[in-house]
């Protein structure tokens, strides 16, 4: 037996109705019974979608001052970068934390690392690290320039920030929630 989803159902009985009115028969379907179908299938389709979305909605508004830590702490944690440099001078692994670090940033797309010693790599992290910054600051602006345009609700921005937060966090795309 073949089932169908409500958003299937509701394209088939728009389409048999469209149809009938264009004085095409549908074989063993009434357009009484075909507009009782949609209808069936519409306030089906309207109530999962609402759920889904208020769903969406709660998640997100749980998740969202998650997602604003995250940004302000990244804002003011490049640190972490100085203490790994100070402890790979004070062991004299300087050639090897250079090549793995030139390894992974080239393997993750970046190629050509102009890196070939401990300050050089400082200031390339440092300067990468800026332009994420820089480049997050600006999705939040002009996200929050089409929102002023008033072209979506003032209650669904927080939404957008928060996915735009998720594409800047380091989570590889998993939820923060615990």
């Amino acid at each position: 037996m073949l089932r169908s989803d409500r958003l299937q159902q509701i394209h088939i009985f728009s389409a048999i109705l469209d149809l009938q009115k264009d004085g095409i028969e549908v074989r063993d379907v009434s357009a009484e019974e075909a507009e009782a179908q949609l209808n069936l299938a519409l306030t089906g389709y309207t109530e999962q979608t609402v759920s889904n979305l208020m769903q969406t909605y709660v998640t997100a508004n749980e998740s969202f001052p998650k997602y604003m830590a995250i940004l302000s702490k990244a804002k003011s944690s490049i640190g972490w970068l100085c203490e790994a440099i100070n402890l790979v001078n004070n062991v004299g692994q300087q050639h090897l934390f250079i090549d793995a670090i030139r390894t992974a940033i080239t393997n993750s797309g970046l190629p050509n690392v102009p890196v070939s010693n401990l300050l050089g790599l400082n200031l390339f992290v440092v300067k990468r690290w800026d332009e994420l910054i820089d480049c997050a600051q600006k999705v939040f602006s002009e996200t929050k320039k089409i929102a002023m345009n008033n072209i979506v609700e003032k209650k669904w921005n927080f939404i957008l920030e928060t996915i735009i937060a998720c594409h800047f966090s380091s989570n590889d795309g998993k939820s923060l929630k615990k």
